[in-house]
């Protein structure tokens, strides 16, 4: 490596990891210590090192985050823009459609969200007669759930089940895994049949076809000599094994991640992945391990409380973060933990401090943020914020992609792409009232069997909604079937210009949408953003692949709370509140993590759950890491006598250690549960 290389920007334990070249290696990056510029500076070393970009791989869990590396990296070296870089399902449906034509698969791939997921999953039970084997089907939302579980844990249906029901006596049991496991394989070809793939199919397919084929196996492997993953610990055990596939041949596989910021069980990710990953991925290669401790977010009286948080859990890797020089300000800030008596004295508390430091220290609103284990915490906040005119987004909201206006608007650009997606017709057939249930299901039946676009508008539109005649008026129902039918046809002879169907769609839907909602003005603005978005893609595939694989947040835009009128322009400053899983990644200078109570943090439904509780407890890790220079730590009594408070404050506040670490005018003497 030249002199005046990389490693010149890093501190020791990032050199090492930079450096390291060959064989597998860990780098345990805990909160604020630079992981993102490993990644960078490695991918820069490996280049300049003379690795050809092509076969140097970056796996991340979001499009931005390594777009951002990739793009620092290209600032030094131009060469880096050639290295491939992404999310694993983007990675892993590009290679599934590069195998697509060649393999005869039913293709072009529609991709499911979990919503339409479940739509299409009750579709099949609506198909399903056979009574014996349905009545033991339990409801379609925990179908969905097994089947998901089965998927990304790498377990058959009947295993998950025995976890789930562990109560139920043996020959139920029986009858129940029976049942799951022959629906399981009527979704499954149904799914095949049209060409759907949920999130999980996509990495599962691209898995089967790394380990059950050893020549392409070999391709991959050697495609990629150099493979690096970003946030490993929220991996699941089916992208470990894909990991494992695609570094067979070579074992070059750099992992960044940290344990005690696993927090997405739900999904099948294990906080042991990262401490595993010699046993579970390379047994008998050495492995190379380095963990970072200089932080370059906090001071350092946020890092001792962190520290503390860390020290009371189980099965982490040890560390110790220490705050950088130019974090470690004189005089820095101790955490303020706050016991109020009420939900509402919480927020009103929180409001006061959120102005004061807006007037006083003249600290932007933008600078702040307020997290909470759950959504319904913070809805005393949100109307004390409002009651005072204080602007806020609201993050871990639904996605655009979850919103109906929204699935309807991106529904049209889907059959345009793909005439099978019965999905996407029932939308488009209800916003058109006058269609009869009997027409709808003549033409879903049609579409399913492989009717194109233009034989269902030229051959089956005329049968099933005839013209009026030529001595009577048109009605109104007509002119709507009429309006429909015209949209239809002009969207097939634009089908290649995504700018002019976005705005045809809109121009149709904007009536509809404003006819069916007396509050019409925010559903507006949400398809006029996605609009924005889909008009500027250079083809149907690649716009429908970003609201499928990626799409953005509803709550990732500000709520116009502090205007009157809808259509004013969004305001520049406003502060955030967020569920601490949207949170994550972020930081700000002033954080706030209310309703730190049992019951909120851990959520109730964690607490007689070993592995629920754990992950519980490395949330408030999460939340606590996202604060630069001050933290506030708030839970209520729900009672007026605060001589009660400490009946709910969070189990995990109540380590003398963790206590140690926080200014309270509570005096706290409760033992550590």
């Amino acid at each position: 490596m030249p002199q005046n290389g990389p490693q010149n920007a890093l501190n020791p334990q990032q050199q090492e990891a930079v450096l390291h070249l060959h064989g597998p290696a860990i780098v345990v990056a805990g909160a604020g210590t630079g992981k993102t510029r490993i990644l960078e500076y490695r991918v820069l070393n490996l280049v300049i090192s003379g690795v050809p970009p092509q076969k140097i791989l970056l796996l991340t869990f979001t499009r931005e985050a390594a777009a951002e590396m990739l793009s620092r990296a290209a600032a030094q070296d131009p060469r880096c823009r050639e290295v491939e870089g992404g999310t694993f399902h983007a990675f892993a449906l590009k290679k599934l459609r590069e195998e697509a034509e060649l393999r005869r698969w039913k293709y072009p791939f529609t991709i499911l969200d979990e919503e339409d997921s479940l739509e299409f999953l009750k579709l099949c039970l609506d198909d399903f007669h056979d009574m014996a084997i349905k009545k033991w089907l339990p409801r379609p939302e925990e179908i969905q759930r097994i089947f998901s579980k089965s998927i990304n844990q790498m377990k058959n249906v009947g295993s998950v089940i025995l976890e789930e029901f562990k109560d139920m006596n043996s020959k139920d049991l029986s009858e129940k895994i029976k049942a799951l496991t022959v629906f399981y394989h009527i979704f499954r070809e149904k799914k095949l049949s049209l060409g759907y793939l949920e999130y999980d199919d996509i990495l599962e397919r691209f898995h089967n076809l790394l380990n059950l084929e050893e020549g392409y196996r070999k391709k991959i492997s050697e495609s990629y000599a150099y493979i690096m993953v970003d946030e490993y610990q929220d991996s699941n055990p089916l992208q470990e094994s894909i990991l494992k596939n695609m570094a067979a041949e070579h074992k070059n596989i750099l992992v960044v991640g940290d344990d005690a910021q696993s927090i997405y069980g739900f999904r099948g990710a294990s906080a042991r992945n990262l401490k595993n990953f010699y046993r579970d991925l390379f047994p008998d290669v050495f492995v190379k391990m380095v963990v970072l401790k200089n932080n370059y977010r906090s001071t350092q009286p946020i890092l001792d409380l962190a520290n503390a948080i860390t020290d009371t859990m189980s099965d982490v890797i040890p560390r110790r973060l220490v705050a950088d020089a130019s974090q470690n300000a004189p005089g820095a800030q101790r955490p303020q933990l706050l016991a109020l008596a009420s939900a509402a004295e919480e927020a009103e508390t929180l409001a006061d401090i959120i102005q004061l430091l807006q007037d006083v220290a003249h600290l932007k609103l933008s600078d702040q943020a307020v997290l909470f284990r759950s959504a319904y915490i913070s809805i005393p906040l949100q109307t004390e914020l409002l009651r005072r005119g204080i602007p806020y987004a609201i993050w871990g909201g639904k996605k655009f992609t979850d919103l109906p206006h929204v699935k309807d608007f991106l529904a049209f650009f889907r059959v345009l792409m793909k005439s099978e997606d019965i999905l996407s017709w029932r939308r488009i057939l209800n916003t058109c009232p006058p269609l009869q249930n009997k027409e709808k299901k003549v033409w879903l039946q049609h579409a399913q069997h492989g009717a194109g676009f233009e034989e269902l508008l030229g051959n089956l539109w005329p049968k099933l909604i005839p013209s009026p005649t030529p001595h009577s008026s048109e009605t109104q129902a007509q002119e709507r079937l009429r309006m429909l039918n015209g949209l239809l046809q002009e969207l097939y002879q634009h089908r290649d210009n995504p700018k002019i169907l976005t705005q045809m769609i809109l121009d149709y839907y904007t009536p509809i949408l404003k006819e069916r909602q007396s509050k019409w003005e925010e559903p507006l603005l949400d398809i006029q953003t996605v609009a924005a978005l889909a008009s500027g893609a250079s083809n149907l595939e690649k716009l429908l692949e970003i609201f499928s694989l990626e799409p953005p947040r509803k709550g990732q835009i500000p709520d116009m709370n502090n205007s009157k009128k809808p259509s004013a322009p969004l305001v520049e400053d406003y502060i955030v509140l967020s569920t601490i899983h949207s949170a994550k990644g972020r930081e700000w200078n002033t954080v706030y993590v209310m309703g730190l109570q049992d019951g909120m943090l851990p959520d109730r439904r964690s607490l007689e759950d070993r592995e629920a509780l754990a992950e519980e407890h490395r949330l408030l890790y999460v939340a606590v890491t996202r604060a630069r220079f001050r933290l506030y730590l708030s839970f209520h009594t729900g009672a007026e006598n605060s001589s009660k408070a400490l009946t709910r404050i969070s189990r995990f506040l109540k380590y003398p250690e963790v206590l140690n670490c926080v200014e309270s005018d509570v005096a706290i003497h409760y033992p550590a549960q």
